[in-house]
């Protein structure tokens, strides 16, 4: 081992030791992207005590240099903090989610009630909502998100059965498309009460127990549509754009609570929805694609959020 380096006048007054072995070579070596950027750190955010001058440190240890016990030690706790904070797992939660007997909410179901937690979901059709809550587990509720009946009977059942929610999942939506001049505005009306209004009612009656708890997830699923204009878009499109809009409102409003709100868009997903049948181009996306996105966002550390992401294909335009 190269001989260590004379310490210097500001080292002199603390202890040293041996350069660190191989083990804590191991370690640093899965956290050098972390580490290299140590110095735009305040101490604080830096592991909760671990020295700003990180990058330098590791520098030091890197080239066999002593390391004054007490920094060894503070390092060895920012490792121990960092390593627990990057193997964070949810713990067991408790879903709502709504249009969640077909399509992107039944895989989300699929999904949750694999990983170990509670769900509730709603539908509009029996033989679906059925079929889910027997294959699943969870618990599942025939009702309207566009309905404010349905809504406070759905954060009652939701009560009653698990407790609480922790994480809502707005998923009910409709369709409707019509060239302008054609368009027929009290379908537009029926679209916006369950794509809009209807998360906006649920979501009203639910707030007040997450701020309760101090925690809390609200997943809003928009869409690739509500992004950008397209022909025949003016009613889906127009109630995509506010969900997202929406969405950035409550984030402002609910992140102090300790609320995550995240706005999903997806692009163009094969699912029965809207009556397409005949589906299955596997370059194209599925609806667990979407439902593993969103529990990728949901497993993330509380801390972190992810504001607003959407999924794509890949290739969509190959034809297998």
């Amino acid at each position: 081992m190269t001989a260590a380096p004379p310490v210097s006048g500001a080292q002199s007054a603390c202890a040293t030791q041996p350069s660190p072995g191989p083990f804590l070579f191991e370690r640093l070596a899965g956290l050098t992207a972390a580490l290299a950027r140590a110095d735009c750190f305040s101490e604080a955010e830096a592991g909760r005590g671990f020295p700003h001058d990180g990058c330098r440190y590791y520098a030091g240890i890197k080239q066999g240099a002593s390391i004054p016990a007490p920094t060894l030690g503070r390092y060895n706790r920012w490792v121990s903090t960092w390593t627990e904070q990057r193997t964070y797992r949810m713990d067991s939660r408790r879903f709502l989610i709504t249009g969640g007997s077909q399509g992107i909410g039944a895989a989300l179901v699929v999904l949750a009630r694999t990983a170990g937690h509670q769900v509730m979901f709603t539908g509009r059709h029996d033989e679906t909502i059925k079929q889910v809550a027997g294959e699943t587990g969870a618990f599942g509720l025939r009702a309207d998100s566009s309905v404010g009946d349905d809504n406070e009977r759905t954060v009652e059942f939701c009560v009653r059965q698990m407790g609480g929610i922790d994480v809502l999942v707005n998923n009910a939506a409709s369709w409707y498309d019509a060239a302008i001049g054609e368009l027929d505005v009290d379908a537009m009306r029926r679209l916006f009460d369950r794509n809009v209004f209807g998360m906006v009612d649920l979501s009203n009656r639910l707030v007040p127990l997450m701020k309760a708890q101090e925690r809390g997830d609200i997943v809003n699923i928009a869409s690739t549509s509500g992004t950008k204009g397209r022909k025949l878009g003016t009613a889906y499109a127009a109630s995509k754009w506010a969900v997202r809009g929406i969405s950035q409102c409550w984030q402002a409003e609910l992140r102090p609570h300790g609320i995550r709100v995240i706005s999903i868009c997806p692009s163009e997903v094969q699912t029965r929805w809207g009556g397409r049948v005949g589906r299955n181009n596997p370059n194209k996306l599925y609806a667990v694609d979407i439902a593993e996105t969103i529990m990728a966002a949901l497993t993330m550390h509380p801390r972190a959020m992810w504001p607003e992401l959407s999924v794509f294909a890949t290739n969509p335009w190959k034809e297998d």
